[in-house]
C-alpha cells in the first residue's frame, strides 16, 4: 500500500471513498449516507427524520457539533440539498458512484452554506458499451452475533436485491 499523496495547495481536511470502497464496505440497505460516519467528527444524529418527508432514506449525520442541516451535499456538483429539512434529496446508489467525499474542515469558499461538512459525489461516466451488474446483499439469523445481554439471537431476515445498468 502507497502512503497517501501530500496536498501542499490546500489545507481541507477530507475523508475520499473510491468506486471499490463504496461498494465493498457493508451498509444496510445500500445507503452511501452511512459511510459519512467514516469521517473523523461526524456521529449519526440522534433521531431519524420520518420516512414521509425523507423518502430517499438518507442517514441524518452532524459534524464537529452542528446538526445534519449545515452539512452541504453535491452531486457531480448540482446542489442535493432538501431548502427546508436540510437532508439530501438524491441518495445515490453506491454502484453508481466513482467517488465520495467528505470534507469536514477548511473547505473552498465556494462550497459556502456548509458549517459541519460538505458532501461530494462523482458518479461513473459513460461509455459507448451497455454493462451492468445485479446483486443480492443477504443477511440472516444465523450470520448474525448474539446480543450478549441475550440468551439467543434475535430472528432477522434481509435479502435486499438490486442491479444497476448504464452505457
Amino acid at each position: 500500500d502507497q502512503a497517501p499523496v501530500l496536498v501542499t495547495d490546500r489545507g481541507e481536511i477530507s475523508t475520499t471513498l473510491t468506486s471499490r470502497e463504496l461498494t465493498t464496505i457493508p451498509t444496510l440497505g445500500q445507503n452511501v449516507t452511512q459511510l459519512e460516519l467514516l469521517a473523523p467528527g461526524t456521529v449519526r444524529n440522534t433521531y431519524d427524520i420520518a420516512g414521509a418527508e425523507n423518502p430517499q432514506g438518507g442517514q441524518a449525520n452532524n459534524t464537529n457539533g452542528l446538526l445534519f442541516g449545515f452539512t452541504n451535499r453535491q452531486i457531480d456538483g448540482a446542489d442535493d440539498m432538501d431548502a427546508v429539512l436540510g437532508i439530501q434529496v438524491v441518495n445515490p446508489p453506491p454502484d453508481s458512484l466513482d467517488q465520495m467525499k467528505v470534507t469536514t474542515s477548511n473547505y473552498d469558499a465556494e462550497f459556502g452554506r456548509s458549517g459541519g461538512a460538505f458532501v461530494s459525489y462523482t458518479t461513473k461516466s459513460g461509455s459507448n458499451q451497455f454493462h451492468g451488474t445485479v446483486f443480492e446483499f443477504f443477511r440472516n439469523t444465523d450470520l448474525n452475533a448474539r446480543n450478549f445481554f441475550d440468551r439467543q439471537r434475535a430472528p432477522f431476515q434481509d435479502n435486499d436485491f438490486g442491479g444497476i445498468i448504464g452505457g
